[in-house]
């Protein structure tokens, strides 16, 4: 079955603005997305045929929220890093039942936007010194993530996480 085509109008405010000569980066943004007929893969079951995979416009949705970000220099070689994000979602108008219970009611309106994670945050450092005139960068960072529903039905769920990455750099040959 034909679908029709995904519309997005989105509409993004931001800055960014360095302070104190240039050691403290801050950036904001905030966000409004309104999407119209939502593609969604939608599973249905058939007999004889174990899942059956389609393609449907689903529903109009809009999505909002807000990012910053913060980056400190507190030595020439040494930064710390911070972040937070927040984003919700709602469903305007549903086309498609969504929850598969056969019908569009408060129920598929109460679905959360699959792989929508409301909140998101993290730290870390970075920092640069040279061993015996070797550079070598060292980060760590910390990540943070919200559940999130993983199908549109919210019978499947991505778990929240927390992600700890860390790394040493050796920059050789004049730094390349």
């Amino acid at each position: 079955v034909p679908t029709d085509q995904e519309k997005q109008d989105a509409c993004d405010l931001g800055a960014k603005v360095d302070w104190l000569d240039g050691r403290l980066r801050t950036n904001l943004a905030l966000f409004h997305n309104e999407i119209k007929d939502m593609q969604r893969e939608v599973n249905l079951s058939s007999p004889g045929v174990a899942v059956l995979q389609i393609i449907r416009n689903t529903a109009d949705a809009t999505i909002r929220g807000a990012e910053l970000e913060v980056v400190a220099a507190v030595t020439p070689g040494f930064q710390l890093t911070g972040n937070v994000g927040y984003t919700d979602g709602e469903y305007d108008r549903i086309r498609y039942d969504i929850s598969g219970d056969g019908i569009i009611d408060g129920r598929d309106y109460a679905l959360r936007i699959p792989r929508l994670a409301e909140l998101t945050w993290g730290m870390g450092f970075s920092w640069e010194t040279d061993v015996s005139s070797t550079p070598v960068t060292t980060r760590i960072n910390f990540n943070h993530r919200d559940d999130a529903a993983y199908t549109d039905n919210n019978r499947g769920w991505l778990n929240a996480a927390d992600m700890l990455d860390a790394s040493v750099g050796v920059s050789l040959m004049d730094r390349r």
